[in-house]
């Protein structure tokens, strides 16, 4: 039924022009998919109490131990997958132009570096409970039609669809997320489902607009010095009083049945994603914040093993690009060169030799930070490259230098050089591992007994 109906709304747009042939050949491609979605759970430990996770340590305390889990709904191979892409498409242009959007940590180390701050500011984070699976489908539709008003065409390199088609798809994906649990078929009657493709974009968009809305009737408004908000979880700089920013938090909570906040505010320091930002030696000069590597207590370090089967750049691509985020992170440089000793001392621990991390690490340290913050501008003069794409083996590990060295073979044959014009560039699918041997989406019955 929801294949067919698919099918249908797809054909349909082809038909009135509402997507090019590009469009349509890619939707295509799922007329075919006919899996159900699959519900399944990832543990969130860091949610429980320090005591809890101490005892976490003893294996035998671990059965007795319920972990809250956060539900996924995997919905690769389902009906609805390939729509919800072209949906989310044309809905992150509108996120990304959010005021309170953040791409990521980087991009709020750059408006933290501009911010200057009130000696007796507030620093405050909130988490936005469920958001996923706590809002309605109207409230959700509602929020897309007014977004539909943002979206312009200059930022697709599609057609932009008609608003009332690009709401029939939201609905279909909206009333048909079908999934299966433990041998029992279910369906989801509101919210959108973790795992979807599109359930990001859409939950952004509605945020957004009640999230504001809330932020209007807070009478102190204009004391808020700054506001982001990564997904459910926000940031806010106050300059006020206490009892003034916990009115936000009375309102925002009397305005839903079923979405609440939750929030923690600081004179000296908070954590928000992977940074503590703080009141340190430069604020107490410039009045601008501090930041430093915020690092969870369940933090495991299970970092790349150095004896895993992958290609020698991605063990040195690891460790340069772990070192470059803790010198972003970190506004302080003793700070800096005492996360930088831990990160060395866990390396050593999973197989690295202390040459190769010290090659790695020095090599990215020679960077600015403030060169370290600024997004790498992506620049494709070439056109689409060829690629040769196969699986890593240990034994194939030269394969690159190979190719360019017979090169010349091709560019000699009358055919060959017209087909390839350069060299390809070799990418490694992911090969089977033990997780993929020993888990699955799928629950069977026998597994719950």
């Amino acid at each position: 039924m929801i294949q067919s109906d698919v099918q249908a709304l797809v054909e349909h747009l082809h038909l009135t022009n509402e997507i090019d042939k590009t469009t349509y050949k890619f939707l295509r491609q799922g007329f075919q998919n006919n899996k159900c979605g699959r519900l399944y759970f990832l543990p969130k430990v860091h949610k429980l109490s320090g005591s809890i996770i101490n005892n976490l340590e003893n294996i035998h305390n671990r059965i007795t131990i319920k972990i809250p889990g956060r539900p996924i709904i995997s919905q690769c191979g389902s009906p609805t997958e390939l729509i919800g892409r072209l949906l989310d498409y044309f809905l992150q242009p509108v996120v990304k132009r959010q005021n309170t959007y953040t791409r990521d940590t980087t991009q709020i180390l750059q408006v933290i570096e501009n911010t200057v701050c009130p000696h007796d500011i507030i620093l405050c984070t909130y988490d936005l409970g469920s958001m996923y699976t706590n809002m309605y489908y109207n409230e959700l539709i509602s929020a897309i039609e007014n977004a539909y008003t943002d979206m312009r065409q200059s930022d697709y390199e599609i057609p932009l669809i008609n608003k009332n088609y690009l709401i029939n798809i939201l609905k279909l994906v909206l009333y048909t997320n079908e999934f299966e649990f433990a041998g029992n078929h279910f369906v989801q009657r509101i919210g959108c489902s973790m795992g979807a493709v599109p359930s990001p974009s859409i939950c952004d968009v509605r945020a957004y607009t009640f999230i504001s809305s809330i932020l209007e009737k807070f009478p102190f408004n204009k004391q808020v010095i700054l506001h982001k908000r990564f997904r459910d979880d926000g940031l806010i700089l106050f300059s006020g009083k206490l009892e003034q920013l916990k009115v936000l938090f009375d309102i925002a909570n009397s305005e839903h049945e079923l979405l609440k906040f939750t929030f923690e505010y600081s004179k000296t320091s908070v954590n928000f994603l992977d940074v503590t930002i703080y009141k340190g030696d430069r604020f107490q000069s410039t009045n601008i914040l501090d930041t430093k590597s915020y690092i969870k207590k369940t933090e495991t370090y299970q970092f790349l093993h150095r004896t895993s089967a992958h290609p020698i750049g991605t063990f040195k691509g690891f460790v340069k690009g772990e070192t470059l985020r803790h010198l972003r992170l970190n506004s302080n440089q003793s700070n800096l060169e005492k996360v930088i000793k831990h990160f060395e001392s866990k390396l050593l621990e999973r197989g690295y030799s202390s040459n190769e991390i010290h090659n790695c690490i020095n090599s990215a340290l020679n960077t600015k930070r403030e060169n370290a913050m600024k997004y790498k501008k992506k620049y494709n003069n070439k056109g689409t490259p060829l690629t040769m794409v196969t699986k890593y083996h240990p034994s194939i590990r030269k394969l690159s230098s190979v190719l360019r060295k017979h090169w010349s073979i091709i560019l000699n044959d009358p055919t060959g050089c017209k087909l390839f014009s350069r060299p390809p560039i070799i990418a490694y699918k992911r090969n089977k591992n033990m997780s993929d041997i020993i888990t699955s989406a799928v629950v069977k019955v026998n597994q719950l007994t």
